[in-house]
């Protein structure tokens, strides 16, 4: 079995779910930190677009949650966005403004009336899943 690409705390993943719940219809955004591919930090940021099918992090908060993360000696492991009408998958718009080929892709989507998880290494034209461990304390 191979190693999850990130290690995710439950706390941390419904932190991100509260977001993208209270920002739905419009896309909601924000940043994971941690250390070797464990997340211990989630920033979750304005959608400056206020818009159901794409999304820019409001600058300033983007920012803000960069200086934290390099002042406490964290790595930026993941970015992630919502899809509130899907797909499960990055979009066109994803692929070709992803420019952080060390980090995931993280997309929350809708499934059932649930919201879903689903996280992807993205390197130019070559989007590849990863595993995303969700765990409890």
């Amino acid at each position: 079995m191979t190693e999850p690409w990130l290690i995710l705390p439950i706390e941390l993943y419904q932190q991100m779910e509260a977001h993208i719940m209270s920002t739905y219809p419009e896309e909601g955004c924000g940043i994971v930190g941690g250390k070797d591919s464990t997340a211990s930090v989630v920033f979750c940021i304005e959608n400056e677009l206020h818009s159901p099918v794409q999304y820019r992090m409001k600058p300033e908060e983007q920012l803000q949650s960069m200086v934290y993360l390099d002042h406490h000696n964290l790595d930026f492991l993941a970015a992630f966005h919502s899809h509130p009408n899907g797909p499960q998958q990055p979009s066109e718009t994803d692929i070709e403004q992803w420019y952080y080929f060390d980090a995931v892709l993280l997309i929350w989507f809708q499934s059932e009336n649930n919201w879903q998880l689903s996280g992807f290494s993205i390197n130019g034209d070559i989007v590849t899943p990863v595993e995303i461990q969700v765990v409890s304390p």
